[in-house]
C-alpha cells in the first residue's frame, strides 16, 4: 500500500475539519488503524484494500448526531457503509409500533 497521502485522507480531514480532527501522521504514514476521541467524537479507522484500490474506513460516533460508517478510496469515491442506528421513534400505538418497527428493520438493511 502506498504511503502517500491520497484522496481519502484529505478527504476524511475535510469532513472533521470543523472540529479540529485529524488523522495522526503517524497512523497514515504506518497506515495503522486506531482511534480518535475528541470534541464530543469517538472515530475508530482502519486502512485497507480491496478490489477497488487503497481505502481509509472510518466509524464515527457522535451524541449529538447519527453515526457514520463510511469507506474512503485514495481515487476520491467513497461508500457508505451499514452503522448503528443511534435513535427509534417508536409508538404507544399498537399498529404504529408494528409500522415503525417494520421501517427500522427495512431502514437498517439497505
Amino acid at each position: 500500500m502506498s504511503s502517500s497521502v491520497g484522496q481519502h485522507i484529505v478527504n476524511f480531514n475535510k469532513s472533521f475539519e470543523t472540529w479540529g480532527i485529524e488523522l495522526p501522521k503517524e497512523a497514515v504514514e504506518n497506515q495503522q488503524r486506531g482511534k480518535i476521541v475528541k470534541r464530543g467524537w469517538t472515530i475508530w479507522y482502519l486502512f485497507g484494500r480491496d478490489e477497488a484500490g487503497d481505502y481509509l474506513d472510518y466509524y464515527a460516533s457522535h451524541r449529538m448526531t447519527n453515526d457514520r460508517h463510511v469507506r474512503l478510496y485514495a481515487d476520491g469515491s467513497s461508500k457508505v457503509l451499514n452503522s448503528y442506528w443511534s435513535m427509534r421513534i417508536v409508538s404507544d400505538d399498537p399498529e404504529d409500533a408494528v409500522l415503525l418497527t417494520a421501517k427500522t428493520i427495512i431502514g437498517a438493511c439497505g
